[in-house]
């Protein structure tokens, strides 16, 4: 592949970057927390020390012209749109007891449906990937729209904040799921959730210049130490079973914005051995293995080498990557059966209606651009583009 090939891959990584899906909710899709080398080094304390062959563009810096990826963005922009901020923040007010000043109260606002509905354990994700989704569309086109909205969602998030006064916890469920995941009690992927909460106004500071969101996700941050500096390792061993998303990419994130280093301790916290010692030894550990689960800690892993924790961590990062694209992948780029890897080179035995899970699609990518940036091989630009057009791309229907 020739550099001008070479770089325009890298533009399509940022165009990619700049379209409002990816894992989400009901179908509908917002982008969960992005950081690239490279990227907002007005905004960033801890730079990137890890060598660095490419660097990714800032969203600003890239228009979308006419074409499909236009046309899905503008269908997302639209979706995004009509949800209403109100109903955004409803679990979120009704875990919190605050209805004053609405007017009709809580029986005024049509409430979510489906993992937003109040009885889910899941409450409130949609929220911080809607978060995500405004700061980048906002980013990807200057539209005042979009920020207006998101400075209501964080002004909305922070009176929540303040009226469950726990210590900076935020959520728009209670906080005893984080304590019976803790205990090894059935509950599922608090975490997960909150995951995309912290990303969601990180990714606010980022692209929207948004203060209040860092105050709000920094306070959340030192809840979440506090909380977890004083658990037993076996109660951590335990814990970090259940999903938790992109944990340890959120506050590697927080950590180079802030540089403090509880932020850092975070994101180690969130090293999950069971899963990833195997690779560091060449194990290909993946049959069975829930994917979506699986692929963000490697992206966590990938950010910690990019500001210059140690090289095992990419060396990792890359043994997983060739595994799955090799020996887990099918002919579009996608992945999995029922959400799970299988057993190595056996896709024929896994051509289902469940085959090819889009989250772990969109988060491989995320992972292969940061490890381009590292290497810039023509390999995981190849991998790129297959998994954009044949995967991606087709996962709205018009």
């Amino acid at each position: 592949m020739s550099i001008v090939s070479k770089l325009a891959l890298i533009c399509m990584m940022v165009i990619f970057n700049s379209l409002p899906f990816g894992e989400g909710w009901s179908g509908a899709f917002a982008f969960a927390q992005s950081h690239y080398p490279g990227q907002h080094q007005d905004k960033i304390k801890k730079k990137e020390t890890a060598p660095m062959k490419a660097f990714a563009f800032n969203m600003a810096d890239v228009k979308l012209l006419d074409s499909r990826f236009t046309e899905n963005m503008n269908r997302e922009s639209d979706w995004i749109l009509s949800l209403g901020v109100d109903r955004l923040l409803h679990s979120f007010r009704t875990n919190a007891g605050v209805w004053a000043g609405l007017e009709g109260g809580y029986d005024s606002v049509e409430k979510l449906a489906g993992w937003e509905s109040l009885d889910c354990e899941l409450r409130g994700h949609t929220t911080g990937h809607i978060l995500s989704g405004l700061a980048m569309l906002y980013a990807t086109t200057g539209d005042q729209v979009y920020k207006l909205k998101a400075d209501s969602l964080v002004k909305g998030l922070a009176e929540v904040q303040k009226a469950l006064n726990q210590n900076g916890y935020l959520s728009a469920f209670p906080q005893n799921l984080i304590d019976r995941n803790i205990a090894g009690q059935r509950v599922w992927a608090p975490w997960y959730s909150l995951h995309k909460l912290y990303s969601g106004l990180t990714d606010q500071c980022l692209y929207c210049d948004n203060q209040q969101a860092l105050e709000v996700v920094e306070k959340m941050a030192i809840w979440a130490h506090d909380k977890l500096s004083k658990i037993t390792p076996e109660q951590r061993k335990v814990m970090i079973r259940n999903e938790f998303g992109g944990m340890n990419d959120s506050f590697y994130t927080l950590y180079q914005i802030t540089g403090k280093t509880e932020y850092k301790w975070l994101a180690e916290f969130f090293y999950h051995e069971e899963t990833l010692d195997p690779l560091l030894t060449q194990e290909d550990n993946l049959d069975k293995k829930h994917a979506n689960t699986f692929i963000p800690k490697l992206i966590g892993l990938a950010r910690a080498y990019e500001i210059g924790e140690p090289e095992q961590n990419k060396t990792i990062a890359d043994f997983f990557w060739n595994t799955v694209v090799d020996h887990h992948s099918f002919c579009t780029g996608s992945n999995s059966d029922k959400e799970k890897f299988f057993a190595p080179d056996h896709q024929y035995e896994h051509l289902t209606g469940y085959t090819g899970e889009s989250c772990n699609v969109y988060n491989m990518l995320k992972l292969t651009r940061h490890l381009f940036c590292m290497d810039a091989d023509v390999k995981l630009a190849d991998y790129y583009e297959k998994a954009l057009y044949n995967h991606i791309l087709g996962q709205q229907d018009p």
